[in-house]
């Protein structure tokens, strides 16, 4: 006769609760890691100004092509971003953004391209360096709060099957 409180069928839906942790898990940490790769891995080009006139910068653009723009700034009136509340840029674009200075960060940019900086109407001084963090990698606190979440998930879980036991063994006894 199959019984709930058989110990092979407690055993085998922990461990199916354990395979879909993992899974869920995996997808995301997948999810994420596309946030959190660092500047290297996501192809991420820095650039920086202590140039005063950055902070109004208006225009970022490839010095060898006047087709396209890398960035340009929708209006002067708002600030621009701060670093750790920036995205990662989409590729083949630049995202200025303030952190101490101003950076220019951009993503996938081909080799040769030379970023020039444009604030009141004339190019200011900037120079690669390194990248600032992003608000994308400081995404360890969604991981810990999934890691918690499946935890918990899975104290219920065992706690619901250990009543259910019980509960079933108490019957057989009357």
């Amino acid at each position: 006769m199959f019984s709930v409180c058989d110990e092979p069928f407690i055993k085998k839906q922990l461990s199916q609760v354990h395979i879909h942790c993992h899974r869920y898990l995996d997808r995301y940490l997948h999810t994420e890691a596309k946030y959190t790769l660092s500047a290297v891995r996501m192809n991420l080009t820095c650039l920086r100004s202590s140039d005063p006139a950055a902070a109004n910068a208006s225009l970022l653009f490839d010095f060898n092509n006047d087709h396209q723009n890398l960035w340009v700034r929708e209006s002067l009136s708002a600030p621009l971003p701060q670093c750790s509340s920036l995205p990662p840029p989409s590729p083949a674009r630049c995202l200025p953004c303030l952190r101490e200075a101003v950076f220019a960060v951009c993503r996938d940019l081909t080799r040769g391209v030379e970023v020039v900086m444009e604030a009141d109407g004339s190019s200011v001084r900037i120079s690669e360096s390194e990248c600032p963090a992003l608000s994308d990698d400081a995404s360890w606190w969604r991981l810990a709060a999934a890691i918690i979440s499946i935890l918990t998930f899975i104290f219920i879980m065992v706690v619901l099957c250990c009543k259910f036991c019980r509960g079933r063994r108490r019957s057989r006894e009357v």
